[in-house]
Protein backbone atom coordinates (compact mmCIF):
# COMPACT_ATOMS: atom_id res chain seq x y z
CA UNK A 1 0.00 0.00 0.00
CA UNK A 2 1.02 3.31 -1.19
CA UNK A 3 0.86 6.18 1.96
CA UNK A 4 0.20 9.91 1.06
CA UNK A 5 1.57 11.82 3.90
CA UNK A 6 0.36 15.07 4.73
CA UNK A 7 2.44 17.96 6.54
CA UNK A 8 1.51 21.34 7.08
CA UNK A 9 4.34 23.49 7.34
CA UNK A 10 4.29 24.49 10.43
CA UNK A 11 5.81 21.62 12.03
CA UNK A 12 8.82 22.20 9.60
CA UNK A 13 9.70 24.82 12.13
CA UNK A 14 9.46 22.51 15.21
CA UNK A 15 12.44 20.04 14.35
CA UNK A 16 16.05 21.67 14.04
CA UNK A 17 17.75 19.84 11.28
CA UNK A 18 14.31 21.08 9.16
CA UNK A 19 14.10 24.45 10.75
CA UNK A 20 17.15 25.46 8.31
CA UNK A 21 15.26 24.88 5.32
CA UNK A 22 12.44 28.04 6.51
CA UNK A 23 15.07 30.25 7.75
CA UNK A 24 17.24 29.96 4.57
CA UNK A 25 20.21 29.26 6.40
CA UNK A 26 22.29 27.13 8.00
CA UNK A 27 21.67 25.77 11.43
CA UNK A 28 24.08 26.99 13.56
CA UNK A 29 23.55 30.67 12.20
CA UNK A 30 19.79 30.38 13.88
CA UNK A 31 20.62 32.39 17.15
CA UNK A 32 22.34 34.62 14.99
CA UNK A 33 19.23 35.45 12.82
CA UNK A 34 16.77 35.46 15.47
CA UNK A 35 18.59 38.39 17.03
CA UNK A 36 18.71 39.73 13.51
CA UNK A 37 15.30 39.25 12.74
CA UNK A 38 13.84 41.13 16.41
CA UNK A 39 16.12 44.24 15.67
CA UNK A 40 14.72 44.57 12.06
CA UNK A 41 10.95 44.22 14.06
CA UNK A 42 12.61 47.00 16.41
CA UNK A 43 14.03 49.49 13.77
CA UNK A 44 10.58 49.48 11.87
CA UNK A 45 9.22 50.46 15.07
CA UNK A 46 11.56 52.96 16.00
CA UNK A 47 14.99 54.25 15.56
CA UNK A 48 15.95 54.02 19.05
CA UNK A 49 16.78 50.47 19.34
CA UNK A 50 19.49 48.84 22.21
CA UNK A 51 20.22 45.58 22.46
CA UNK A 52 22.40 44.14 25.67
CA UNK A 53 24.04 40.40 25.79
CA UNK A 54 24.58 38.67 28.67
CA UNK A 55 26.72 35.13 29.42
CA UNK A 56 25.95 34.22 33.04
CA UNK A 57 27.84 30.53 32.16
CA UNK A 58 29.12 28.25 29.64
CA UNK A 59 26.65 27.94 26.89
CA UNK A 60 24.03 30.08 27.99
CA UNK A 61 23.16 33.64 26.03
CA UNK A 62 20.48 35.99 27.40
CA UNK A 63 20.28 38.85 24.94
CA UNK A 64 17.80 41.51 25.96
CA UNK A 65 16.76 44.33 22.49
CA UNK A 66 14.74 47.55 23.99
CA UNK A 67 12.76 49.94 21.67
CA UNK A 68 10.63 53.14 22.06
CA UNK A 69 7.61 52.94 20.14
CA UNK A 70 4.35 51.97 20.71
CA UNK A 71 4.58 48.90 21.94
CA UNK A 72 2.47 45.87 20.80
CA UNK A 73 -1.06 45.98 20.70
CA UNK A 74 -3.57 43.09 21.74
CA UNK A 75 -4.43 40.75 24.83
CA UNK A 76 -2.00 37.81 25.89
CA UNK A 77 -3.46 35.87 23.60
CA UNK A 78 -3.39 37.49 20.67
CA UNK A 79 0.27 38.20 21.29
CA UNK A 80 0.80 34.76 21.86
CA UNK A 81 -0.59 33.42 18.80
CA UNK A 82 1.55 36.11 16.96
CA UNK A 83 4.10 34.67 17.95
CA UNK A 84 2.96 30.50 17.27
CA UNK A 85 4.25 28.91 14.81
CA UNK A 86 0.92 27.87 13.56
CA UNK A 87 -0.38 31.08 12.32
CA UNK A 88 -0.74 31.44 8.63
CA UNK A 89 2.26 33.89 7.57
CA UNK A 90 1.23 36.64 9.01
CA UNK A 91 2.62 40.41 8.87
CA UNK A 92 1.86 44.02 8.39
CA UNK A 93 4.58 44.85 6.24
CA UNK A 94 2.84 42.94 3.25
CA UNK A 95 2.54 46.80 1.90
CA UNK A 96 4.88 48.01 -0.04
CA UNK A 97 7.51 50.24 1.88
CA UNK A 98 11.00 50.53 2.52
CA UNK A 99 10.92 48.04 5.71
CA UNK A 100 13.51 45.60 6.64
CA UNK A 101 10.15 42.94 6.52
CA UNK A 102 7.73 41.77 4.82
CA UNK A 103 7.20 37.68 4.66
CA UNK A 104 5.53 37.57 8.28
CA UNK A 105 7.87 34.60 8.63
CA UNK A 106 10.56 36.38 11.13
CA UNK A 107 8.56 35.47 14.09
CA UNK A 108 7.79 31.86 13.23
CA UNK A 109 11.74 31.63 12.90
CA UNK A 110 12.47 33.22 16.15
CA UNK A 111 9.59 30.72 18.24
CA UNK A 112 10.75 27.23 15.99
CA UNK A 113 14.55 28.55 17.53
CA UNK A 114 13.37 29.02 20.54
CA UNK A 115 11.47 25.59 20.65
CA UNK A 116 13.96 23.81 19.07
CA UNK A 117 16.77 24.87 21.48
CA UNK A 118 14.66 24.65 24.40
CA UNK A 119 14.62 28.90 25.03
CA UNK A 120 12.79 31.25 26.95
CA UNK A 121 11.11 34.12 25.75
CA UNK A 122 10.13 37.20 27.68
CA UNK A 123 8.25 40.20 26.10
CA UNK A 124 7.57 43.69 28.15
CA UNK A 125 5.06 45.99 26.53
CA UNK A 126 1.89 47.53 27.53
CA UNK A 127 2.39 47.71 31.16
CA UNK A 128 2.97 44.04 31.48
CA UNK A 129 6.19 41.22 31.15
CA UNK A 130 4.85 37.82 29.42
CA UNK A 131 6.65 34.99 28.74
CA UNK A 132 5.79 33.28 25.45
CA UNK A 133 5.43 29.51 25.69
CA UNK A 134 5.77 27.26 22.61
CA UNK A 135 3.86 24.18 22.81
CA UNK A 136 4.28 21.11 21.15
CA UNK A 137 0.64 21.75 19.21
CA UNK A 138 2.35 24.67 17.21
CA UNK A 139 0.59 27.33 19.41
CA UNK A 140 2.09 29.05 22.11
CA UNK A 141 1.10 30.21 26.06
CA UNK A 142 1.23 33.45 27.10
CA UNK A 143 1.81 33.69 31.09
CA UNK A 144 2.08 36.99 32.61
CA UNK A 145 5.04 37.35 34.77
CA UNK A 146 4.65 40.58 36.14
CA UNK A 147 3.33 44.88 35.56
CA UNK A 148 5.82 46.81 33.79
CA UNK A 149 6.58 50.33 33.53
CA UNK A 150 8.57 50.99 30.66
CA UNK A 151 7.67 52.26 27.23
CA UNK A 152 8.03 50.60 23.79
CA UNK A 153 8.78 47.05 24.05
CA UNK A 154 11.65 45.12 25.44
CA UNK A 155 12.44 41.35 24.33
CA UNK A 156 14.84 39.17 26.23
CA UNK A 157 15.55 35.88 24.60
CA UNK A 158 17.68 33.18 26.30
CA UNK A 159 18.95 30.49 24.88
CA UNK A 160 20.19 28.08 27.88
CA UNK A 161 21.68 25.23 25.32
CA UNK A 162 23.55 27.21 22.91
CA UNK A 163 25.51 24.83 21.60
CA UNK A 164 26.44 26.95 18.44
CA UNK A 165 28.07 29.17 20.55
CA UNK A 166 27.81 32.94 21.58
CA UNK A 167 31.21 34.09 19.16
CA UNK A 168 29.63 36.62 16.76
CA UNK A 169 26.09 36.13 17.99
CA UNK A 170 25.27 40.20 17.51
CA UNK A 171 26.96 40.86 14.15
CA UNK A 172 24.39 40.92 11.94
CA UNK A 173 22.34 43.30 15.13
CA UNK A 174 25.33 45.22 15.08
CA UNK A 175 25.24 45.89 11.21
CA UNK A 176 21.58 46.88 11.04
CA UNK A 177 22.39 49.25 14.38
CA UNK A 178 25.27 50.96 12.58
CA UNK A 179 23.56 51.93 9.87
CA UNK A 180 22.66 55.49 10.08
CA UNK A 181 18.84 56.97 10.97
CA UNK A 182 18.69 59.07 7.99
CA UNK A 183 15.40 60.13 6.56
CA UNK A 184 13.87 58.02 3.98
CA UNK A 185 10.63 57.73 1.83
CA UNK A 186 7.71 57.10 4.82
CA UNK A 187 4.27 57.94 2.82
CA UNK A 188 1.83 55.48 1.83
CA UNK A 189 2.68 53.04 -0.67
CA UNK A 190 2.37 53.35 -4.51
CA UNK A 191 -0.35 51.41 -7.11
CA UNK A 192 2.88 51.10 -9.38
CA UNK A 193 4.62 49.00 -7.23
CA UNK A 194 2.52 46.38 -7.62
CA UNK A 195 1.95 44.27 -10.81
CA UNK A 196 -1.49 42.13 -11.41
CA UNK A 197 -0.17 38.96 -9.02
CA UNK A 198 1.25 40.28 -6.49
CA UNK A 199 -2.01 42.96 -5.88
CA UNK A 200 -4.34 40.22 -6.50
CA UNK A 201 -2.65 37.93 -3.67
CA UNK A 202 -2.50 41.04 -1.73
CA UNK A 203 -6.48 41.20 -1.43
CA UNK A 204 -7.11 38.06 -0.73
CA UNK A 205 -4.47 37.56 2.19
CA UNK A 206 -6.70 40.75 3.99
CA UNK A 207 -8.19 39.89 7.32
CA UNK A 208 -12.22 39.21 6.92
CA UNK A 209 -12.57 42.37 9.61
CA UNK A 210 -10.94 44.59 6.52
CA UNK A 211 -13.02 45.22 3.67
CA UNK A 212 -11.71 45.85 0.11
CA UNK A 213 -12.99 50.01 0.29
CA UNK A 214 -10.87 49.95 3.84
CA UNK A 215 -7.74 48.26 2.13
CA UNK A 216 -7.65 50.67 -0.94
CA UNK A 217 -7.63 53.79 1.79
CA UNK A 218 -3.84 52.86 2.57
CA UNK A 219 -3.53 54.16 -1.20
CA UNK A 220 -5.08 57.12 -1.39
CA UNK A 221 -7.30 58.40 1.69
CA UNK A 222 -10.00 59.79 -0.18
CA UNK A 223 -10.43 56.70 -2.91
CA UNK A 224 -14.19 56.53 -0.91
CA UNK A 225 -14.80 59.73 -2.35
CA UNK A 226 -14.35 58.09 -6.60
CA UNK A 227 -17.67 56.33 -7.99
CA UNK A 228 -15.78 53.94 -8.93
CA UNK A 229 -15.14 52.40 -5.96
CA UNK A 230 -18.21 52.81 -4.59
CA UNK A 231 -19.70 50.70 -6.71
CA UNK A 232 -16.97 47.63 -6.29
CA UNK A 233 -19.11 44.04 -6.19
CA UNK A 234 -16.22 42.63 -2.99
CA UNK A 235 -18.46 39.46 -3.06
CA UNK A 236 -17.46 38.32 -6.55
CA UNK A 237 -14.12 39.34 -7.36
CA UNK A 238 -11.95 38.31 -10.15
CA UNK A 239 -8.68 38.46 -11.62
CA UNK A 240 -10.02 40.98 -14.00
CA UNK A 241 -11.82 42.85 -11.80
CA UNK A 242 -8.71 43.56 -9.11
CA UNK A 243 -6.81 44.45 -12.32
CA UNK A 244 -9.37 47.13 -12.93
CA UNK A 245 -9.27 48.21 -9.94
CA UNK A 246 -5.42 48.39 -9.86
CA UNK A 247 -5.98 50.44 -12.83
CA UNK A 248 -8.37 53.00 -11.68
CA UNK A 249 -5.74 53.69 -8.86
CA UNK A 250 -2.79 54.15 -10.75
CA UNK A 251 -4.73 57.21 -12.40
CA UNK A 252 -4.67 58.75 -9.20
CA UNK A 253 -1.13 58.36 -8.77
CA UNK A 254 2.34 59.15 -10.37
CA UNK A 255 5.26 56.86 -10.64
CA UNK A 256 7.78 58.32 -8.09
CA UNK A 257 11.52 59.38 -9.00
CA UNK A 258 14.11 56.90 -7.42
CA UNK A 259 14.70 60.34 -5.72
CA UNK A 260 12.23 60.74 -3.69
CA UNK A 261 12.96 57.77 -1.79
CA UNK A 262 15.91 59.41 -0.16
CA UNK A 263 19.32 58.00 0.91
CA UNK A 264 21.29 57.52 3.45
CA UNK A 265 24.25 59.69 2.02
CA UNK A 266 28.06 59.79 2.84
CA UNK A 267 28.79 58.12 6.20
CA UNK A 268 31.97 59.51 8.52
CA UNK A 269 35.10 57.07 8.15
CA UNK A 270 33.72 55.66 5.08
CA UNK A 271 36.65 57.25 2.41
CA UNK A 272 34.58 56.05 -0.73
CA UNK A 273 31.22 56.80 -1.77
CA UNK A 274 28.77 56.94 -4.40
CA UNK A 275 24.88 56.45 -5.38
CA UNK A 276 23.32 55.51 -8.33
CA UNK A 277 19.07 55.62 -9.22
CA UNK A 278 17.37 52.77 -10.81
CA UNK A 279 14.68 50.95 -11.47
CA UNK A 280 12.98 47.48 -11.56
CA UNK A 281 10.29 46.29 -13.80
CA UNK A 282 8.50 43.26 -12.37
CA UNK A 283 6.12 41.61 -14.61
CA UNK A 284 3.06 39.77 -13.90
CA UNK A 285 2.46 36.12 -15.18
CA UNK A 286 -1.09 35.94 -14.97
CA UNK A 287 -2.49 39.64 -15.07
CA UNK A 288 -1.49 42.39 -17.42
CA UNK A 289 -0.01 44.99 -15.28
CA UNK A 290 3.56 45.43 -14.52
CA UNK A 291 4.99 46.74 -11.07
CA UNK A 292 7.73 49.71 -11.60
CA UNK A 293 10.06 49.31 -8.43
CA UNK A 294 12.20 52.66 -7.40
CA UNK A 295 15.57 51.69 -6.56
CA UNK A 296 18.37 53.90 -4.56
CA UNK A 297 22.40 51.79 -4.47
CA UNK A 298 24.58 52.93 -2.36
CA UNK A 299 28.42 51.87 -2.01
CA UNK A 300 30.57 52.58 0.99
CA UNK A 301 34.34 51.85 1.04
CA UNK A 302 36.57 51.89 4.14
CA UNK A 303 39.79 51.56 4.49
CA UNK A 304 40.94 48.15 6.85
CA UNK A 305 42.40 49.34 9.93
CA UNK A 306 44.43 46.28 10.19
CA UNK A 307 45.19 47.68 13.60
CA UNK A 308 41.76 48.75 14.95
CA UNK A 309 39.33 46.47 17.10
CA UNK A 310 36.64 47.21 15.03
CA UNK A 311 34.97 43.91 13.74
CA UNK A 312 32.66 45.31 11.26
CA UNK A 313 35.13 45.16 8.52
CA UNK A 314 33.49 42.63 5.85
CA UNK A 315 32.02 43.14 2.76
CA UNK A 316 28.28 43.83 3.64
CA UNK A 317 24.98 44.19 1.09
CA UNK A 318 22.11 45.86 2.81
CA UNK A 319 18.49 45.89 1.86
CA UNK A 320 16.60 48.72 3.22
CA UNK A 321 19.36 49.43 5.96
CA UNK A 322 19.83 45.09 7.23
CA UNK A 323 21.81 43.02 6.14
CA UNK A 324 20.99 39.85 3.61
CA UNK A 325 21.13 36.46 5.02
CA UNK A 326 22.47 35.38 1.37
CA UNK A 327 25.83 34.27 0.91
CA UNK A 328 27.62 36.56 -1.86
CA UNK A 329 31.08 36.13 -2.64
CA UNK A 330 33.56 38.96 -2.74
CA UNK A 331 36.89 38.52 -4.67
CA UNK A 332 39.14 40.80 -4.65
CA UNK A 333 42.05 40.96 -7.43
CA UNK A 334 44.51 43.49 -8.64
CA UNK A 335 42.20 45.93 -10.71
CA UNK A 336 38.64 43.65 -10.49
CA UNK A 337 36.20 42.66 -8.43
CA UNK A 338 34.62 39.67 -8.36
CA UNK A 339 30.86 39.11 -7.24
CA UNK A 340 28.97 35.97 -7.57
CA UNK A 341 25.95 34.46 -5.59
CA UNK A 342 22.19 35.85 -4.91
CA UNK A 343 21.84 36.45 -9.14
CA UNK A 344 25.08 38.59 -9.08
CA UNK A 345 27.74 36.95 -11.58
CA UNK A 346 30.04 40.02 -12.07
CA UNK A 347 33.63 40.71 -12.40
CA UNK A 348 34.25 44.75 -12.43
CA UNK A 349 37.18 46.96 -13.04
CA UNK A 350 38.72 49.04 -10.53
CA UNK A 351 40.88 51.05 -10.06
CA UNK A 352 44.97 50.15 -8.77
CA UNK A 353 44.44 50.71 -5.14
CA UNK A 354 47.19 51.15 -2.40
CA UNK A 355 45.23 50.17 0.70
CA UNK A 356 43.14 47.18 1.68
CA UNK A 357 39.15 47.90 1.90
CA UNK A 358 36.09 46.67 2.39
CA UNK A 359 32.31 47.26 0.85
CA UNK A 360 28.95 48.29 2.13
CA UNK A 361 26.76 48.30 -0.37
CA UNK A 362 22.51 49.38 0.89
CA UNK A 363 19.49 48.96 -1.17
CA UNK A 364 16.62 51.50 -0.67
CA UNK A 365 13.10 49.75 -2.35
CA UNK A 366 9.65 49.08 -1.96
CA UNK A 367 10.15 45.72 -2.97
CA UNK A 368 13.16 43.25 -3.51
CA UNK A 369 12.70 39.95 -5.01
CA UNK A 370 13.73 37.04 -3.07
CA UNK A 371 14.43 33.18 -3.66
CA UNK A 372 12.99 31.44 -0.06
CA UNK A 373 11.70 32.27 2.66
CA UNK A 374 15.04 32.91 4.34
CA UNK A 375 14.54 36.14 2.39
CA UNK A 376 17.41 35.30 -0.14
CA UNK A 377 17.63 38.19 -2.64
CA UNK A 378 17.87 37.83 -6.37
CA UNK A 379 19.57 41.11 -7.59
CA UNK A 380 19.92 40.11 -10.85
CA UNK A 381 17.51 42.82 -12.01
CA UNK A 382 19.71 45.02 -10.08
CA UNK A 383 23.12 44.10 -11.87
CA UNK A 384 24.11 47.08 -13.97
CA UNK A 385 23.32 49.60 -11.09
CA UNK A 386 25.53 47.57 -8.44
CA UNK A 387 28.08 47.41 -11.24
CA UNK A 388 28.22 51.20 -11.61
CA UNK A 389 28.04 52.28 -8.30
CA UNK A 390 30.26 50.25 -7.10
CA UNK A 391 33.16 51.55 -9.97
CA UNK A 392 31.81 55.13 -8.82
CA UNK A 393 32.40 54.73 -5.36
CA UNK A 394 36.26 53.04 -6.00
CA UNK A 395 37.17 56.41 -8.17
CA UNK A 396 36.15 58.30 -5.15
CA UNK A 397 37.59 55.68 -2.66
CA UNK A 398 41.17 56.23 -4.88
CA UNK A 399 41.34 59.88 -4.66
CA UNK A 400 40.46 59.72 -0.83
CA UNK A 401 42.45 57.07 0.40
CA UNK A 402 44.38 56.96 3.61
CA UNK A 403 47.91 56.34 3.88
CA UNK A 404 48.76 53.04 4.96
CA UNK A 405 49.52 52.41 8.76
CA UNK A 406 52.14 50.60 9.13
CA UNK A 407 54.02 49.49 12.81
CA UNK A 408 57.35 49.42 13.44
CA UNK A 409 60.03 47.14 15.17
CA UNK A 410 59.06 49.26 18.43
CA UNK A 411 55.65 48.65 18.24
CA UNK A 412 54.94 52.47 16.82
CA UNK A 413 52.02 52.84 14.49
CA UNK A 414 53.61 55.41 11.45
CA UNK A 415 51.83 56.40 8.69
CA UNK A 416 55.13 56.00 5.95
CA UNK A 417 56.16 53.18 4.35
CA UNK A 418 59.25 51.89 5.64
CA UNK A 419 61.79 51.28 2.79
CA UNK A 420 63.05 47.48 1.79
CA UNK A 421 66.64 48.37 3.30
CA UNK A 422 65.22 49.34 5.98
CA UNK A 423 63.37 46.44 6.86
CA UNK A 424 66.24 44.37 6.03
CA UNK A 425 68.80 46.10 7.99
CA UNK A 426 66.37 45.87 11.26
CA UNK A 427 65.33 42.25 11.06
CA UNK A 428 69.09 41.31 10.03
CA UNK A 429 69.99 39.79 12.96
CA UNK A 430 67.29 37.94 13.53
CA UNK A 431 67.37 36.73 10.34
CA UNK A 432 70.60 35.32 10.60
CA UNK A 433 69.90 33.51 13.90
CA UNK A 434 66.88 31.91 12.12
CA UNK A 435 69.27 30.83 9.29
CA UNK A 436 72.37 29.70 11.64
CA UNK A 437 70.76 27.98 14.22
CA UNK A 438 71.73 31.08 16.36
CA UNK A 439 75.25 30.57 15.43
CA UNK A 440 75.59 27.06 14.92
CA UNK A 441 76.04 26.48 11.58
CA UNK A 442 76.96 28.08 8.38
CA UNK A 443 74.52 29.83 6.29
CA UNK A 444 73.94 30.69 2.34
CA UNK A 445 73.12 34.43 1.40
CA UNK A 446 69.86 31.81 -0.45
CA UNK A 447 68.82 31.26 3.11
CA UNK A 448 69.61 34.37 4.55
CA UNK A 449 67.11 36.23 1.48
CA UNK A 450 64.20 33.48 3.00
CA UNK A 451 64.62 34.19 6.64
CA UNK A 452 64.23 38.06 5.84
CA UNK A 453 61.49 38.12 2.85
CA UNK A 454 58.21 37.57 5.41
CA UNK A 455 59.80 40.56 7.13
CA UNK A 456 59.37 43.01 3.93
CA UNK A 457 56.13 41.60 2.85
CA UNK A 458 54.53 42.03 5.96
CA UNK A 459 55.86 45.89 6.48
CA UNK A 460 55.80 47.20 3.12
CA UNK A 461 53.51 44.94 1.02
CA UNK A 462 56.02 44.13 -1.76
CA UNK A 463 57.90 41.57 -2.61
CA UNK A 464 61.86 41.37 -1.87
CA UNK A 465 63.17 40.39 -5.23
CA UNK A 466 66.60 38.47 -4.84
CA UNK A 467 68.87 40.52 -6.67
CA UNK A 468 67.83 43.57 -4.74
CA UNK A 469 68.38 41.82 -1.75
CA UNK A 470 72.35 41.02 -3.22
CA UNK A 471 72.85 44.35 -3.63
CA UNK A 472 71.36 45.52 -0.19
CA UNK A 473 73.94 42.56 1.63
CA UNK A 474 76.86 43.44 -0.48
CA UNK A 475 76.73 47.37 -0.23
CA UNK A 476 76.13 46.65 3.99
CA UNK A 477 79.74 44.45 3.80
CA UNK A 478 81.22 46.50 2.01
CA UNK A 479 80.19 49.93 4.73
CA UNK A 480 81.02 47.51 7.54
CA UNK A 481 84.43 46.58 6.11
CA UNK A 482 83.71 42.56 6.29
CA UNK A 483 81.84 39.78 5.46
CA UNK A 484 78.54 38.94 7.34
CA UNK A 485 79.69 36.34 9.87
CA UNK A 486 79.05 32.39 8.80
CA UNK A 487 77.64 33.47 5.60
CA UNK A 488 78.50 32.18 2.08
CA UNK A 489 77.53 32.55 -1.35
CA UNK A 490 76.31 29.80 -3.58
CA UNK A 491 78.10 28.80 -6.53
CA UNK A 492 78.04 30.93 -9.54
CA UNK A 493 79.83 29.87 -12.36
CA UNK A 494 83.07 28.37 -13.12
CA UNK A 495 86.80 28.79 -13.76
CA UNK A 496 89.29 27.09 -16.07
CA UNK A 497 92.61 26.95 -14.84
CA UNK A 498 95.37 27.76 -17.80
CA UNK A 499 97.77 25.86 -16.53
CA UNK A 500 96.07 22.92 -15.41
CA UNK A 501 93.00 22.66 -16.88
CA UNK A 502 90.96 22.50 -13.10
CA UNK A 503 87.24 23.86 -13.10
CA UNK A 504 87.38 26.21 -10.33
CA UNK A 505 83.75 26.57 -8.80
CA UNK A 506 82.93 30.03 -8.02
CA UNK A 507 81.23 29.86 -4.62
CA UNK A 508 82.66 31.15 -0.98
CA UNK A 509 83.31 27.93 -0.01
CA UNK A 510 85.63 26.42 -2.94
CA UNK A 511 87.51 30.23 -3.04
CA UNK A 512 87.82 29.25 0.92
CA UNK A 513 89.04 25.63 0.13
CA UNK A 514 91.59 26.68 -2.96
CA UNK A 515 95.50 26.35 -2.60
CA UNK A 516 97.06 28.49 -4.82
CA UNK A 517 99.94 26.50 -6.25
CA UNK A 518 103.47 27.30 -6.10
CA UNK A 519 104.95 28.58 -9.27
CA UNK A 520 108.31 28.93 -11.12
CA UNK A 521 109.47 30.96 -13.80
CA UNK A 522 111.80 30.55 -16.61
CA UNK A 523 113.27 34.26 -17.09
CA UNK A 524 114.36 34.15 -20.92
Amino acid sequence: MSILFSQPDWQLFTNLNTLPQQAGIAKHLLPKLVIKELIDNALDTNSEVHIAHEQPELWTDIITIRDYGQGIDGTNEQIAYLFSLRRPLTSSKRLRLLQRGALGNGLRVVMGTVYCMNGQLEIATKGRKIQIIPKDDGFSEAVEIEKWEGSGTEIKITFKENLFGGKDLLQWAKYALKMPKTDIYQKKTNAFWYDSDSFYNLILSLPDDVTIIDFLKEFNPQIIENQFFKNIDTKNITREKIDDLLIELRKNETILSPKKLGKIGEMPDFQGYASVFSRMEINASKGKLAADIPVVIECFVQAIDEFSTNQLQENVFFVNKTPIVGDISFQFLEKKIWLYGCGLQEMIEIPKLNTSFFVWINILTPYMPIVSNGKEPDFSLLSFGIVEVIQKAMQHFKKHQPKKIFQNQAGELIDKNPSQKQIVLENLQKAIDKASGNGKYRYSLRQLYYALRPFVMENTGKELKYAHFNTLITEFEFESGQDLAGIYRDERGTLLHPHTQEEIKLGTKNIEKYKRPEFSFNKI
